[in-house]
This record gives structure tokens, C-alpha cells and sequence, in this order.
């Protein structure tokens, strides 16, 4: 082999080299944008779980109290005469009712959300967020529902 034929496989060697490494770089930039994408992703997903909580969480003393009330109208109704009111004993019950499984299901919800989604892994993530949403959305509703029967009751 000739000096010149190595240097052809050196000048070979060396643009394999160059090509090789621009293509390494434009991975780990791929890569970099496509976990930033879904930081963002994951960010706007916990935003849309917490917006969902927030909208209902003030509520939740209003909800305590009217719940404690409406049991006490109840003691106080049965027992004037139990018999004479008793259907309104039971509404009032039934609501009072409604309104702490509404609490409970708020402060069961928080009980059980994650700390922290930095042990796992981003597919585990957006699986466990999903489910998050589905379960406070769940919870939402349900404490709008207790207090639309509070407000109809009161009307």
C-alpha cells in the first residue's frame, strides 16, 4: 500500500468522522427538544389538573358549614315532631350528606396526588396525570352538585 492510499483512508476515516459526530449532535439536540416538549406537555397537564381543583377548592369551607347546619335543622326538626316533618328531616339529611361526600372526595383526591412525578418515568407520568384529571373532574362535579341541591334548598 502506498502513502497515498492511507492518506485516502485517513481523508475516508476522517469525513465518516465528521459526519458521525453531526449526526450525534443533531440526536442529542433532537433529543433535548423533544424532552423539553415534554416538560412543557407535563406542565400544562398538572396546570389543567390544579385548575380543575382550584376552582372548587374555596368552596370547600362554605360546604363544611352548610353541611354542619343542615344537620343541626335536622336534630332541631325531628325533634320538634318527627313524624310531622319527617320528610323534611330526610332532605336535609340527604343533602348534609351530599355535601360531606363532596368534602370527603376533595380531601380523599389530595390525599392520594402525587408529591412528586420525578421518579418516574414520562409515559408513567402522563398515564398518572390523565387519571388525576379524570378523578378531580369527578370530584368537581360532584361538589357542584351538592351545592346546586344547598341552593335549590335554600330557595
Amino acid at each position: 500500500m502506498s502513502i497515498y492510499s492511507n492518506l485516502n483512508l485517513f481523508k475516508d476515516f476522517k469525513t465518516m468522522w465528521l459526519k458521525a459526530n453531526k449526526l450525534l449532535l443533531l440526536c442529542v439536540v433532537i433529543m433535548m427538544a423533544s424532552c423539553e416538549s415534554d416538560k412543557k406537555s407535563r406542565e400544562k397537564m398538572i396546570e389543567e389538573v390544579m385548575i380543575i381543583h382550584d376552582e372548587v377548592m374555596p368552596k370547600m369551607g362554605k360546604i363544611k358549614s352548610a353541611q354542619k347546619r343542615l344537620l343541626q335543622e335536622a336534630e332541631i326538626l325531628e325533634r320538634e315532631d318527627s313524624v310531622a316533618k319527617s320528610s323534611k328531616v330526610k332532605e336535609l339529611r340527604m343533602i348534609a350528606g351530599q355535601l360531606g361526600d363532596a368534602y370527603d372526595g376533595m380531601f380523599d383526591w389530595m390525599h392520594q396526588y402525587p408529591k412528586s412525578f420525578d421518579d418516574m418515568a414520562e409515559d408513567e407520568v402522563f398515564k398518572v396525570l390523565e387519571e388525576q384529571k379524570v378523578k378531580i373532574t369527578k370530584v368537581n362535579k360532584d361538589i357542584k352538585e351538592a351545592l346546586k341541591q344547598l341552593d335549590d334548598l335554600e330557595e
